[in-house]
């Protein structure tokens, strides 16, 4: 107990460094200390979720509130899959005096996919709360002579769902300010009642989509909004211009082609035609009697209908006297059809070349970026550099950019040309100071100026990457290298559920049984403060969408250059939930309890329901051969396919499973490869290009697969802060 104590005084300590005034997050220093539940947050926060519990069941629910001691009750039992004990839980408490919790058992029930326990426990009159657990199998769902009037948010929801479709426009207005809490839930029946009625008449229907969608700039909006412009007969042609690169590009196809006929370009056309309108093309072909403009179109009927020889011909036959036009045109046709063919080398030299040669097309810079892609997976470090470089080059933006920067950097490194590498990478860092690759671009800038020499240069640039990007994989790197210690505090932010009309809003759901409404309100609604929306579905024990919440708002941080994800929130992006259940687990192995921790966030979230494409289930991601085989190494019973979300037994197989790569290849860079590759291809690795465990990065930046490149850095990085910062 006095370990914990002082573990809590700690993070008192550390806790001021907190960001009080940014875009998304404004919880202030007042919030995070003034708040009652600061000691069992911290506990929740740090995996000692029994010690939290002990705490809550001692404090009084009229002092403290009912609302905020049950939720946090719930999240010390959601977090770690409890589901049972946390109903026994709810139990003991309404038999104490609670009141009735029902409707908390229920949403409880819901969140661990239990549906039939929690419709057991429904009754049967309430038509609305059913049609809510039955909402992703209404066919299942018993008969109802009728459905009542909502009263709230949640049985509002349940309504819509149930109800046929022709909702009234009351009815609908309503939806659509509705959507603004849930708009998973309910947003795309909105959408599907907005797109039947957008040839209504008066301004109620504006007025319901601006509802749904204030910003207007979500793909849903934009192709309803183009829907009724188009039957309000309005627009210019530069609006009507302007979505041919969004979801309305058929519906502004049919519109130019009709109204202004004279102004079909080849991208008008290849619309056109990809969505059926061929005869409108042909007729508007003819009518221009342009033989140039004829070729082009002939490319695409050429590629629709999969002639790749005769459009390959057609692309090589276009002279040098032709119009740069056309000549771009047959480029990138002749590269398209290449690839369709599965040629892959020819068809990325092909779009280089035509990146090369006609950079102002607005093609041109992601073609040759797709270039650079293959090239660098193949280790073809000169063509890949070369891409690199003619992507960031051609006109416009792309979203690749700050990662053509990095790799475009490193391709031209490993090609003896560190010189324009680390041009690359200044010009990279100085355009995108907060992107997802700027820590890496810092490290090898200094492991370059220290091969040039410039001792002092490298030094400087391992201080910034360190003390800049103190949670990033090259930031923890390089103050390892300089013996730096870890720049890192795990504030911890404590919300007042009954302080905070989002979170009060949240919480009422939640004990009238929709508590997946509540969760889908704080992870994917428009309403309160992100960051303390993330915080509030962490404490839940919702770690998954926390952390995708929080990961959501740095990338949106970065993009915008306004920083990365503040350090207040950095405790809940790193929660510990299984922290004693992987130290109990991981104990007679050689495999330390942190990589367990790490490899769960990132190929999980600590979400024990994922599911990959692949088939990989529960929190370490297990693939059914893999669990087979560690059942047969260790004499242990094979899984069935419920116990891949049991999380005693996913820990339990895959710390066997990484245990027994960590003892094959001892360091993590490589044993974490082989666990996300494959042993094959980490054993191929290591002969294609060596290792050396003071150069583990040369090892990982030369993986071929990017998603294993990024995976090793991530997960140890996770590990790092696991095993550092939480000891």
């Amino acid at each position: 107990m006095k370990k914990i104590i002082f573990f809590i005084l700690l993070l008192f300590l550390v806790s001021c460094r907190v960001v009080s005034e940014d875009t998304f997050v404004n919880t202030s220093e007042a919030t995070v200390f003034t708040s009652p539940f600061y000691e069992v947050d911290s506990l929740l926060q740090n995996g000692f979720q029994d010690q939290a519990v002990r705490f809550l069941r001692q404090m009084d629910p009229i002092e403290y509130g009912r609302m905020d001691i049950l939720w946090r009750l719930v999240g010390a039992y959601n977090g770690r899959g409890k589901v049972t004990s946390c109903i026994s839980m709810l139990d003991s408490l309404q038999l104490n005096g609670w009141g009735d919790l029902t409707g908390w058992k229920i949403s409880v029930y819901d969140l661990a996919r239990e549906h039939q326990l929690a419709v057991q426990l429904v009754p049967t009159d309430d038509v609305l709360l059913l049609g809510w657990l039955y909402r992703d199998s209404l066919q299942n769902m018993p008969s109802v002579a009728s459905i009542p009037v909502p009263s709230h948010l949640g049985q509002r929801a349940a309504r819509l769902l149930l109800a046929p479709d022709g909702i009234s426009t009351g009815q609908l207005q309503l939806a659509a300010s509705d959507s603004r809490y849930l708009p998973v839930s309910i947003g795309s029946r909105v959408a599907s009642e907005l797109e039947n009625t957008y040839n209504s008449s008066g301004y109620w229907w504006s007025d319901a989509l601006k509802s749904f969608d204030p910003s207007g700039e979500s793909d849903t909006s934009v192709r309803l909004n183009a829907l009724r412009t188009k039957f309000l007969g309005e627009g210019d042609y530069a609006y009507w211009s302007s979505l041919l690169g969004t979801n309305a590009k058929n519906t502004a196809a049919r519109v130019i082609a009709s109204r202004w006929p004279e102004m079909v370009d080849w991208q008008v056309a290849d619309v056109l035609m990809s969505c059926g309108y061929t005869q409108t093309v042909t007729t508007i072909t003819d009518s221009r009697n342009d033989s140039s403009f004829s070729t082009g179109i002939q490319m695409a009927r050429l590629r629709n209908a999969n002639r790749y020889t005769e459009l390959e011909n057609l692309c090589n036959s276009v002279s040098e006297d032709a119009s740069v036009e056309l000549r771009a045109r047959a480029a990138l046709f002749y590269a398209r059809s290449l690839r369709a063919r599965r040629q892959n080398s020819a068809a990325y030299r092909a779009y280089y070349r035509f990146a090369q040669q006609y950079p102002f097309h607005p093609t041109a810079r992601e073609a040759s970026y797709l270039a650079g892609k293959y090239f660098d997976s193949e280790q073809n470090w000169a063509e890949a550099g070369d891409a690199y470089l003619a992507s960031l080059r051609s006109a416009g933006g792309w979203d690749g950019d700050a990662r053509g920067h990095w790799r475009g950097g490193f391709c031209l490194y490993m090609n003896g040309r560190g010189s324009v590498g680390d041009s690359l990478w200044q010009a990279g860092i100085s355009q995108f100071p907060y992107s997802h690759w700027a820590d890496e671009m810092l490290f090898w800038r200094a492991r370059y100026a220290d091969r040039q020499g410039n001792y002092n240069s490298s030094n400087q640039l391992l201080q910034q990457v360190a003390h800049g990007h103190p949670w990033e994989f090259y930031g923890m790197l390089a103050a390892e290298r300089l013996s730096i210690p870890d720049d890192i505090h795990l504030t911890v932010i404590s919300p007042v559920i009954r302080d905070d009309p989002t979170l009060s809003l949240a919480a009422e759901l939640f004990s009238n049984g929709y508590g997946t409404a509540a969760v889908e309100m704080l992870f994917s609604g428009r309403e309160g403060d992100k960051g303390v929306n993330a915080v509030t579905l962490g404490i839940l024990g919702e770690h998954g969408r926390a952390i995708a919440s929080m990961r959501s708002m740095d990338t949106e941080y970065r993009e915008h250059n306004l920083g990365m994800l503040p350090d207040s929130l950095l405790g809940w992006y790193f929660p510990a939930p299984y922290q004693e259940l992987v130290a109990s687990v991981t104990d007679t192995m050689t495999l330390d309890h942190s990589y367990v921790e790490g490899i769960m966030r990132e190929e999980s979230y600590f979400n024990r329901f994922v599911i990959s494409s692949a088939g990989a289930a529960g929190l370490i991601q297990l693939m059914p051969a893999t669990a087979g085989d560690v059942a047969r190494w260790n004499g242990l019973p094979r899984l069935s396919p419920e116990e891949f979300f049991h999380p005693e037994y996913s820990v339990l197989y895959g710390s066997l499973y990484i245990n027994s790569q960590a003892r094959r290849y001892e360091h993590p860079a490589v044993f974490l490869a082989a666990y996300n590759a494959g042993p094959g291809n980490a054993s191929r690795w290591i002969d294609m290009h060596g290792f050396q465990g003071n150069d583990e990065e040369l090892y990982i930046e030369q993986i071929t697969f990017r998603e294993t490149r990024l995976y090793s850095k991530k997960v140890q990085r996770s590990a790092w802060i696991y095993g550092r910062v939480r000891q």
